[in-house]
């Protein structure tokens, strides 16, 4: 399922019809359309005001997360994540830089790990 999927499959979920759905998205007349015949893809602006009207995340509509809602998302962070997040928003700009630093250092690390042969010896 891609992104105009999404919407579309919302959009007839909520029983709305296009020229509703452009009116309350901000939409120029036609938009759906044009999405349904691939001729177009929906703008950032639009993706934003079609998560806020249909109560889902940005992610969601751009299959970044098979998670709706934002409750949900806060409700998978550990007490680990979410010290994390605190020392992040607590740093300083540099420190900031750092913490992103030692996270991409860790996951590369990881992968290569899982990459290496387990020794039979």
């Amino acid at each position: 399922m891609d992104t105009i999927e999404r919407i579309l499959a919302l959009q007839e979920q909520d029983g709305i019809t296009n020229k509703e759905l452009e009116k309350v998205a901000k939409l120029a007349n036609g938009s759906i359309t044009n999405w349904k015949n691939r001729r177009y893809f929906p703008s950032v602006s639009a993706i934003v005001n079609l998560a806020q009207y249909f109560h889902v995340t940005t992610d969601y509509l751009l299959c970044l997360s098979d998670t709706t809602n934002h409750q949900d998302v806060w409700n998978s962070i550990t007490h680990e994540d979410q010290l994390l997040l605190d020392g992040y928003h607590a740093a300083t700009p540099q420190g900031r830089f750092r913490i992103i630093q030692v996270c991409m250092n860790e996951r590369d690390n990881a992968l290569i790990s899982k990459e290496e042969p387990v020794n039979a010896g």
